[in-house]
């Protein structure tokens, strides 16, 4: 069986049935020695030293895109890094560093309503089915793998400007963190590929026990492998006083990787561990936003009866695309820099795979899904890049159900600050110019003066007509 086959057969009873099939676009790299995830010595300046290249102490890194499409635009895509360590703990890690919706899987030209309702598209399943996929194909079963993921909500990640349009439902931070903590459930506890699973662990920097826990999963009956708890799957249980940095893995542009590196920088490598960095990491840009920001992991073991890994690769199975880092990389940039708030420019951008590249028709089977309405289909947005600190935030109130007030910005009137404090607006206020002693005085309308032979010159009097007396009671 190969590799597209086993995709279609996951992805199928997946997917609504509709008049016309989906269409999936998947690449992956090509393997390549990357520095390791994890610190493993020659931590005390940064960039490491360079050395000979010991193949037990870098990892090999391949990276995974899937662009799911429909009516002949994107709707939704995700990407994966695998990263696998050949040092003798074997461990094999899956990144799942970003993914984000289109918000045109309900649209049609111009942006329009499509002309007939759709069957709601369960991204959710269709996640966690990409995800055991890659499980079943390019994962060794007889190595221990763990599922890494850093939730925080956004309006686009893979699809610039996307996040305009208001068929786009947009998750608040705690919605999506609870939305990626079913995923992974649902990856582990549906089908047989999962044999046993260990830790599963959520860590919402800033946030309190109690308040973490009321995100974690409960099992309402029925078998469940899964037992999620605080904390993560990083330190052993055993031995929190390891350094954070024989410990963090550094995922490629992740908040935790940039913490990483400045603590190596201040020289202070040596000095935290587990308690003082999830303390010091609260203190992050991307963790003081008053955004609830989830840190996912997840670790179990492969069986070996399911999976196809040892098979796909005696056959040398190429039925999906295997690209050079730099193709990937163009190819990658060319999907991620489009204008997506424009539908004629998603049809282009698709049309254009379509000539480029083979994409894979699946059909889908599913018939309970109801009908899908713009703004039903779930993004699911994870931070992974730096962004500039908005000057206010709101609290994890989720975007659908938040209305702001459009301000204007080219034709908002100019209005004079004051300089201080209770003064009054020049426009209002008349003044005299000053007398020739440099005194200042009321404004010779309202004053006057009387003759100089009968006063003398120095004294002003106000006229009487210009003093309201209090009457007498």
């Amino acid at each position: 069986m190969s590799a597209k086959t086993v995709l279609i057969e996951e992805l199928k009873p997946l997917l609504p049935a509709t008049e016309i099939p989906f269409a999936v676009f998947y690449w992956k790299t090509k393997g390549k020695r990357v520095r390791p995830l994890v610190f493993r010595g020659g931590y005390k300046t940064l960039p490491e030293k360079k050395s000979k290249v010991d193949p037990a102490s870098t990892d090999v890194l391949t990276t995974h895109f899937v662009a799911l499409t429909y009516a002949g635009v994107i709707v939704y895509a995700i990407e994966i890094e695998v990263y696998d360590h050949l040092g003798p703990d074997g461990i094999q890690t899956l990144f799942v560093s970003k993914a984000d919706t289109t918000g045109h899987y309900t649209l049609g030209p111009g942006n329009k309503p499509a002309t007939a309702p759709r069957p709601k598209l369960a991204l959710g399943d269709v996640t966690s089915g990409i995800i055991r996929f890659i499980l079943k194909c390019y994962v060794d079963p007889t190595r221990p793998v763990r599922i890494c993921l850093f939730a925080r909500a956004e309006k686009q990640y893979l699809f610039p400007l996307s996040g305009d349009l208001p068929s786009k439902h947009v998750l608040s931070g705690a919605k999506l963190i609870r939305w990626w903590l079913k995923v992974l459930s649902n990856t582990v506890n549906n089908g047989a590929i999962v044999e046993k699973v260990g830790r599963a662990r959520l860590q919402i920097p800033g946030n309190e026990p109690h308040t973490i826990r009321s995100y974690l999963p409960v099992n309402a009956g029925g078998e469940s492998k899964t037992n999620w708890q605080i904390g993560d799957v990083f330190w052993p249980d055993d031995k929190p006083e390891l350094p954070a940095v024989k410990c963090i893995p550094r995922f490629k542009d992740d908040p935790l990787t940039r913490f990483l590196d400045n603590i190596v920088n201040d020289r202070r490598a040596d000095t935290v561990d587990k308690k003082r960095f999830w303390m010091e990491l609260e203190t992050q840009q991307e963790f003081r936003l008053s955004f609830e920001v989830g840190v996912i992991g997840i670790e179990f073991s492969v069986n070996p009866v399911e999976s196809f890994y040892q098979q796909l690769r005696k056959a040398k199975d190429e039925s999906i695309p295997t690209l050079k880092n730099r193709s990937f990389d163009s190819l990658r940039e060319f999907i991620t820099t489009l204008d997506y708030s424009s539908y004629e420019v998603n049809q282009h951008a698709t049309e254009t795979l379509s000539r480029r590249n083979s994409k894979i028709e699946i059909a889908g089977t599913r018939t309970d899904t109801p009908v899908d309405t713009p703004g039903d289909v779930q993004p699911t947005t994870l931070l992974a890049v730096k962004r500039k600190r908005p000057e206010t935030v709101a609290r994890s109130l989720d975007a659908s159900i938040v209305k702001r007030k459009a301000v204007p910005v080219q034709n908002k009137p100019v209005v004079d600050t004051p300089l201080a404090a209770n003064t009054l607006d020049t426009s209002i206020i008349r003044k005299k110019p000053k007398t020739e002693q440099g005194v200042r005085s009321l404004d010779a309308s309202l004053i006057r003066k009387k003759p100089a032979s009968d006063t003398p010159a120095e004294t002003t009097m106000l006229d009487t007509s210009l003093i309201r007396k209090k009457s007498k009671s």
